[in-house]
């Protein structure tokens, strides 16, 4: 199972009416001298060393911005399901770690 290099996000405020200032996203990566930030643009890039720190971080940033709802493509099978899996060969379950810190917040 290979590596996960890059976390694409988005969040938006449900109750703001201006969606532009409610909308926010980025990209968490982990390093590489071949990724040029720049063919990115408007999003801001977080970078890591480590897959490890990449999905502790991407943990931290769902605790900060505290969803009602997480969403992905084929949660169960790709995005959340495969943060989970990658996140397993640490020790760790991302998934269980994300809804557990949201339920006990």
């Amino acid at each position: 199972m290979d590596e996960i290099v890059a976390l694409f996000y988005a969040y938006q405020e449900s109750s703001d009416h201006d969606i532009g200032d409610a909308y926010q996203s980025g990209v968490v990566a982990v390093h590489n001298d071949r990724a040029d930030p720049k063919r990115l643009r408007d999003n801001p890039i977080e970078t890591v060393d480590t897959e490890l720190e990449l999905l502790n971080r991407i943990t931290d940033i769902v605790v900060e911005f505290d969803p009602d709802i997480l969403v992905g493509w084929e949660i169960q099978t790709a995005s959340w399901g495969y943060c989970d899996a990658r996140g397993r060969t640490y020790g760790m379950s991302a998934v269980f770690y994300c809804l557990w810190v949201l339920i006990s917040s």
